[in-house]
């Protein structure tokens, strides 16, 4: 039997509620863009990416974990533009209106590692493909927005460890090659409500 992506992330956060980061919390200071994982398709030769992303999350010991912890199934994404002053997303939708699906492939592991003013990593998957960047460039020069990275390093979030943990993760492959397509973006706005807008 064929589940969509979706189906298999709320199937895995009933399992284990009580493993996932919850997306609750307080309002952001910007709106943000992204893809959320259970959007996606993909080639089904070649085995589930949220599948093997969730075996990924599985693996690091709640011992590791930094206070934000893991990312749940359910929530996987891949942010497109954060820092966008819009509460609506009126204006990010005439700017991608007709922009066509985005195709990405996932990559090895990485981490943003911990610094002075951060005690934990950044668990990722680092994220390839040219239309996400066009995009990104796209929704940045229509809509005021703030950056708060000047380089867009597009990658899918596993998991907040504890600083210097991170490092044994990385360069796993796991999930490299797998591609997703996206045809639609998800508006998240400062109070985490989703707004989804057709590519």
């Amino acid at each position: 039997m064929n589940y969509t992506l979706r189906e298999l992330a709320e199937a895995r956060c009933a399992v284990y509620p009580m493993m996932y980061r919850k997306a609750e919390g307080e309002p952001h200071k910007f709106s943000s863009t992204q893809f959320n994982l259970s959007d996606g398709s993909y080639t089904r030769t070649q085995g589930s990416p949220l599948e093997s992303l969730t075996k990924l999350v599985d693996a690091i010991p709640d011992s590791e974990l930094a206070d934000d912890g893991k990312e749940s199934p359910e929530s996987f994404h891949i942010t497109v533009k954060f820092g966008i002053h819009d509460n609506e997303p009126d204006d990010v939708r005439s700017a991608v209106e007709g922009f066509g699906p985005v195709e990405v492939t996932l990559g090895k592991v990485s981490i943003f590692a911990g610094s002075d003013d951060k005690d934990y990593d950044v668990v990722k998957v680092d994220i390839e493909g040219e239309s996400i960047h066009r995009l990104n460039k796209l929704i940045s020069e229509s809509v005021e927005v703030t950056d708060t990275h000047p380089t867009y390093k597009p990658h899918l979030t596993l998991a907040y460890v504890k600083k210097g943990e991170g490092e044994k993760y990385v360069g796993d492959d796991s999930v490299e090659g797998m591609k997703l397509s996206f045809d639609r973006l998800q508006f998240s706005d400062k109070q985490r409500e989703h707004t989804s807008i057709k590519l």
